[in-house]
C-alpha cells in the first residue's frame, strides 16, 4: 500500500448521519478502534474485518518481497484528537493482506458495489501513475479479475473494476472511476 491513512474501510454498506452503520449485504467492516492486533509498540500485525459471517476475516502483514522483514506493517495511532478520540492507521508504503483471494469476487458478478473509506492521504510517492492503491484484490500481471480503489498521484480517489477480458489499467472492460476535483478542498 501507498500512504495513506486509513481510518474506516466499509464495503456493501450503507451509513447514517452520525456514521452509524446500518447494512443489509455489509461484507467488510475495518475499524481502527476494533479488531488492531499490534507488536513491537504501535506497528500492526492483523486488522480483524468486523463482520463476522464474511470470508475475509484477517488482514495481516505480510514480509513476502520486502527487503527488511516487518517493514510492511503499518503503525497504529491512538486517540486522534482530530476524529473525537478515535484510532486509525497509518499506511506508509505498508499493506496488511487478506489471503482469501476469492472473497470478493462475488462483487463483480453484475450486481454491484458500494464501498467507503474515509482517509487523509499523503502526498504520493510515484511509482506507477496513478495507482497508489488503498484496497483491493487484484494481482499483479495477468488477466485477473477484481475490484480496487485508489488514489491518484495528485490525490483525487479512483475506483476500479477488471473483468479479465484485458489486461489494462484502464481501457473499456478495465473501468477507471475517478471523483471530480469539486470534492476536494
Amino acid at each position: 500500500m501507498n500512504p495513506l491513512c486509513h481510518i474506516l474501510l466499509l464495503l456493501c454498506a450503507t451509513a447514517t448521519a452520525e456514521a452509524q452503520v446500518a447494512g443489509k449485504g455489509l461484507i467488510l467492516d475495518l475499524d481502527a478502534d476494533k479488531g488492531v492486533q499490534v507488536e513491537d509498540g504501535d506497528r500492526v500485525v492483523k486488522w480483524t474485518n468486523q463482520v463476522t459471517a464474511f470470508a475475509a476475516r484477517d488482514f495481516s502483514k505480510r514480509d513476502k518481497g520486502r527487503r527488511e522483514p516487518g517493514s510492511g506493517r503499518p503503525t497504529l495511532k491512538k486517540s486522534v484528537a482530530a476524529i473525537r478520540g478515535h484510532n486509525t492507521l497509518v499506511f506508509k508504503r505498508q499493506e496488511l493482506v487478506n489471503h482469501d483471494e476469492d472473497a470478493f469476487d462475488h462483487l463483480l458478478t453484475g450486481n454491484g458495489y458500494t464501498w467507503l473509506a474515509v482517509i487523509s492521504v499523503y502526498k504520493q510517492v510515484v511509482q506507477l501513475k496513478d495507482v497508489n492503491s488503498l484496497f483491493g484484490n487484484l494481482r499483479n500481471g495477468g488477466n485477473y479479475e477484481g475490484i480496487w480503489g485508489n488514489v491518484t498521484d495528485d490525490n483525487r480517489v479512483w475506483i476500479g473494476s477488471r473483468n479479465a477480458i484485458t489486461f489494462g489499467r484502464w481501457d473499456h472492460n478495465n473501468p477507471m472511476v475517478l471523483a471530480p476535483n469539486e470534492m476536494f478542498l
